[in-house]
């Protein structure tokens, strides 16, 4: 494959670069590829399939939206590519988290460590909710990891939560999804998707 070294061509020519669909343009250093971006409009289950592949072995998630009502959300993995499946083995999923309101005094409220078939990340708000996931290896026959940071606000009520969690099988995943515990309400908004590359 040929490569075309460009130093200056915006400050030369004066116009911007373009890239086409599917290429990279590479600095040399770690960076992040969009892989999906996914828009949600009042779902209780939004799941992202075949995502995670053997191109990169950690990811970002970043997730922006507003739920119907207060309530947890949940992070679950799924299997099968394209025609994706919930991964949901019976005590696999291991987690803890922590919060803390934002603009008052006192510490980390400790939630507990927990094992189920989800991992509960935090809790969705009205006004809206913003977080990012890292993920590591989970298309890889290793365990996957992930750790996250989310931040909350609800009339004037504001939480900022992170985390970190394990799934201790080595089964390929391929996607995620997010939900609510309460089945009648819906997450608004999108999630974006990225893998770090190595250069």
């Amino acid at each position: 494959m040929s490569q075309l070294n460009v130093n200056t061509i915006g400050a030369r020519t004066g116009t911007e670069i373009s890239v086409a669909s599917g290429h990279n343009i590479s600095g040399g250093g770690i960076g992040l590829k969009l892989i999906n971006k996914t828009t949600v409009s009042a779902q209780n289950y939004p799941t992202v399939d075949n995502v995670f592949s053997s191109t990169y072995s950690a990811y970002k998630i970043v997730v922006n939206c507003t739920s119907t009502n207060t309530d947890t959300i949940r992070l679950r993995y799924r299997t099968g590519g394209a025609s994706g499946a919930d991964h949901t083995a019976s005590s696999i999923y291991s987690y803890n988290y922590s919060y803390l309101t934002l603009g008052a005094s006192g510490g980390k409220t400790h939630s507990g460590a927990a094992t189920d078939n989800y991992i509960q990340l935090a809790s969705a708000f009205t006004g809206n909710t913003g977080f990012a996931i890292e993920i590591y290896s989970p298309f890889e026959a290793k365990n996957t990891l992930a750790t996250w940071h989310i931040v909350g606000s609800q009339s004037g009520s504001d939480y900022y939560y992170d985390g970190a969690g394990i799934v201790s099988d080595t089964t390929s995943l391929t996607g995620f999804g997010l939900y609510l515990t309460q089945s009648d309400r819906t997450l608004t908004g999108e999630i974006l998707t990225y893998g770090y590359s190595e250069g």
